[in-house]
């Protein structure tokens, strides 16, 4: 121990303490850990020699008489002398500050690679290494925290853990033991980290197949303009503008590396094809064709309903997504459209009350007329007053769920029975198109 302090052996502490405060400026925490911890042992160890011999050679003999003592340093606590304040490390914390932040940025990069053995290791480092002062553990603290959130890959499970060994709080009504800074920096990366997953996931389910393959290439492309073709595949663009919406709420950082071509496809008003408009049109031209068999007049009804059922499938929707961005010939196109959407629903209303009461269908244009202003009246007064602004488009959206509701009912359901759905549904469905719209 005299060796690394420098001097003889003795016993005068004064001597001791400015030995160590020399040899201190020589090896500091943060440049030399291992001499700082040799040269700190041997200080203690010198302290105790010091304190020993000093007792040995206290005589043992009391006096009884009393008599002035002066003060002396063994009444009062050790003084340095003047001349070896600059020298002296009695008023300076024995912990640095750079070497309290070199700890935590160590420990920090450790916990990436080893969760479960560095926590033991920062805990043991709380308990036995780190300087019993509230300021030491303060610094490293906040320091261990700013350098977690720099880490990539952090996760939220790791941050929890050392939150409670830390005592940080984070998830505590009351007020944080973190500047509010570095907690928005440690959520920020761990959003960061779900991402990179999120988008690591998608890459892994673009490997799947052929049909999944084709699905990441256009996500992660880099394309002027999707290609054409893109809009013939059933609910494929569809499938991307959803995970595309998806991505944009949930991670908005991942959206620079999507095609900017889908992206651009996903915010915009673009047609494709759909399972569902496929399906619809199937279901219900097979209806059509089944009522139209009889006459020709049966038929032209039939190309008629099969191009009203098309429009709402197919143009409306559109029309619909522009009058809501602002644009003036769709609304004047919706209002036109208005009148015909509860004319569809006003024919088979009519229809239903004629059955139920027994009574004959007139025939005649103004009774015809009339009723149908007398069933639509309620309905009217509900849409303009309750609906506000909607007025125009609730109609319409009523015709198009009620063409909608038998697909979206066999879309649900496994194959055999979609199958038998798609054959046998549309010959029932034939007769109430007939009994509803057709005239003879």
């Amino acid at each position: 121990m005299w060796e690394i302090l420098g001097i003889e052996p003795t016993t005068d502490e004064g001597a001791i303490r400015k030995a160590y405060a020399r040899e201190l400026k020589l090896h500091r925490p943060d440049k030399d850990p291992q001499g700082y911890q040799q040269l700190r042992e041997a200080f203690d160890e010198a302290r105790r020699y010091a304190a020993y011999h000093a007792e040995e050679e206290t005589p043992h003999e009391v006096s009884v008489t009393f008599s002035y003592v002066p003060e002396t340093d063994v009444a009062q606590p050790f003084r340095e002398p003047e001349g070896l304040q600059p020298d002296a490390v009695l008023d300076e914390p024995l912990w640095n500050y750079d070497g309290l932040r070199h700890d935590a940025y160590a420990h920090a990069q450790a916990l990436m690679e080893n969760e479960v053995v560095t926590l033991k290791a920062i805990e043991r480092y709380l308990d036995h290494e780190l300087p019993d002062a509230l300021e030491a553990r303060r610094i490293y603290s906040v320091a261990l925290a700013e350098a977690l959130s720099e880490q990539p890959g952090l996760g939220r499970s790791l941050v929890n853990n050392v939150s409670a060994l830390m005592n940080w709080e984070l998830d505590s009504i009351h007020t944080p033991q973190l500047p509010a800074w570095i907690i928005d920096a440690l959520e920020a990366q761990i959003d960061t980290t779900f991402a990179e997953h999120y988008w690591q996931t998608l890459a892994l389910q673009g490997q799947e197949g052929r049909y999944a393959q084709l699905k990441w290439r256009l996500l992660s492309g880099n394309d002027e303009a999707l290609p054409w073709w893109t809009r013939l595949v059933p609910d494929l663009l569809m499938t991307l503008k959803n995970e595309v919406i998806a991505l944009r709420w949930r991670y908005p950082q991942l959206l620079d590396r999507v095609n900017p071509a889908l992206v651009n496809a996903a915010f915009g008003q673009t047609w494709a094809l759909s399972w569902t408009l496929l399906i619809g049109l199937w279901f219900w031209g097979y209806s059509a064709w089944i009522a139209g068999q009889e006459s020709l007049t049966m038929a032209a009804q039939s190309l008629l309903l099969v191009a009203v059922i098309a429009f709402y499938l197919c143009v409306y929707p559109r029309l619909v997504e522009r009058a809501e961005d602002g644009g003036k010939m769709a609304k004047f196109a919706l209002a036109g459209l208005w009148p015909l959407a509860w004319a569809i629903i006003a024919v088979p209303i009519w229809h239903l009350l004629s059955l139920a009461h027994h009574v004959q269908p007139i025939e005649k244009g103004p009774a015809r007329v009339c009723m149908a202003i007398a069933i639509l009246a309620y309905p009217l007064y509900w849409t303009m007053k309750v609906q506000g602004h909607n007025w125009l488009v609730r109609p319409g959206n009523v015709v198009r769920n009620v063409f909608m509701l038998p697909i979206r009912l066999i879309r649900e359901q496994n194959m055999v029975v979609k199958f038998f759905g798609l054959f046998f549904t549309p010959i029932l469905m034939a007769l109430l198109i007939q009994m509803a719209y057709y005239v003879e």
